[in-house]
């Protein structure tokens, strides 16, 4: 299976990478750290470029001529996100997006949200629906016909704000609002497309641990049926299975990865 990951450096992005970097597959990633994608040291059928899909003109210019896209890929999974930690973390980032107050109302943090988190996964499907209305037959004229997006726990959970105070993270409003938006968007492309073959889930994921502090840690076990944050290797399991033929009657889902993130 050739498999297009875009965001592959991150804990998700690396677990993701690891699951699906078998004898069976060929991985070609887009990153906007491509140095930080790492591949096992025995799989070779792997590729790494630069993208920053902020960038809209460089993430449209991927997929300017549609035919190569949806002929040469059998799935693609979209695995970038603007996160609490790359807009909290000091040593990751950029100057204009750190915060400076408990809970940040700023218009370009929630535009930036969905630009990241929402927007390129519409721009992919609206080119999709061009070449589908080009071709008249998707389903003929297509290799690619599994999508799996990366969604959050917050794209349905109230958020408990015990769980920042005092902590370097913090719960942007427009984090979890991109979140629920890229779910909707999961399920009206599946039911659009579903007539053509395509499939497309969303894997709801809990959180993953990154060096959180303990405090943090403890409290957000609190909220979880399995008392504990996730480890990258309890969500590789799932990429594979939805992208597998065992999935072929799963489309239009948000299937959760949280150990039981209670609401």
């Amino acid at each position: 299976m050739r498999i297009l990951i875009l965001g592959g450096s991150g804990t998700a992005g690396k677990a993701i990478v690891s699951s699906l970097a078998t004898s069976e597959n060929e991985l070609v990633v887009y990153d906007l750290n491509p140095e930080k994608v790492i591949f096992p040291k025995d799989f070779h059928r792997g590729s790494i470029f630069f993208l920053d899909v902020r960038d809209t003109d460089s993430f449209d210019n991927l997929f300017f001529s549609a035919a190569p896209v949806f002929s040469e890929f059998d799935a693609l999974i979209y695995n970038i996100a603007a996160t609490t930690e790359l807009l909290t973390l000091q040593d990751s980032s950029p100057e204009e997006m750190k915060f400076e107050k408990a809970v940040d109302f700023n218009p370009e943090i929630w535009n930036l949200m969905f630009d990241i988190n929402v927007s390129p996964v519409f721009r992919f499907i609206s080119k999709m629906y061009y070449y589908m209305d080009e071709n008249q037959d998707l389903g003929k004229t297509t290799r690619l016909n599994k999508i799996i997006v990366t969604s959050s726990i917050y794209g349905r959970a109230i958020p408990d704000f015990n769980l920042y105070r005092g902590s370097q993270y913090i719960s942007f409003p427009g984090y979890g609002a991109s979140k629920a938006a890229l779910e909707y968007l999961v399920r009206w492309a599946a039911s659009f497309f579903g007539p053509l073959g395509l499939r497309i889930n969303a894997i709801s994921l809990g959180g993953v641990f990154n060096k959180h502090d303990d405090r943090f840690e403890q409290i957000y076990g609190t909220r979880v049926c399995l008392s504990r944050m996730a480890r990258p290797t309890d969500i590789q399991g799932i990429y594979p299975f939805l992208l597998s033929s065992h999935a072929d009657f799963i489309t239009g889902q948000v299937i959760r990865v949280d150990g039981g993130y209670l609401p």
